[in-house]
């Protein structure tokens, strides 16, 4: 059985490939050769190394690694980011909506009591959504809290300045 012919047979190029699967897994292209060969849901690394003593080849060293888990578990968290991102999107823009509709409401009402409050919750919504934010980007570590604070912190000085007390 010939090695390079079974490979290409098993599992025929998808695309167009600068040199044909035979030829990398026989060993007759003269260099190291490093390949995934993706078939039947199985996914093996193939290493060719040529054996070349005085620079006559002999022989090549095939060495093979089933990655097919370690390709399984990169494709489940690719997935899981991107579905943990567009959660973390579709939350982001509730709370723009929430704090939009609350300041909208807010303009519409002559009670300065009750626009104060409605004022007080965009604030809250905007605190939380500060805090949602910076936690929604800090994929490693410890949550920097100095950050957090600061960011707090001039939210509300912005409010104060605008002539909100709360």
């Amino acid at each position: 059985i010939h090695l390079g012919e079974t490979t290409a047979r098993l599992a025929p190029p998808a695309g167009p490939v600068d040199e044909p699967l035979s030829w990398l897994v026989s060993g007759l292209s003269g260099h190291e050769a490093d390949v995934e060969v993706e078939a039947h849901g199985v996914v093996v690394r193939l290493r060719t190394i040529p054996l070349l003593p005085g620079g006559d080849r002999v022989g090549t060293l095939v060495l093979l690694r089933d990655v097919t888990e370690l390709r399984r578990r990169e494709q489940a968290l690719l997935s899981k980011d991107a579905t943990i991102r567009e959660i973390h999107h579709r939350v982001k823009n509730n709370l723009q909506t929430v704090a939009a509709l609350l300041r909208l409401q807010a303009r519409r009402l002559d009670v300065p009591e009750g626009r104060a409050a409605l004022e007080e919750a965009v604030r809250r919504v905007r605190a939380i959504a500060v805090v949602h934010d910076t936690l929604a980007h800090t994929t490693e570590g410890p949550v920097d809290f100095v950050d957090v604070a600061d960011r707090l912190i001039a939210l509300a000085q912005d409010a104060e300045r605008a002539g909100i007390r709360g």
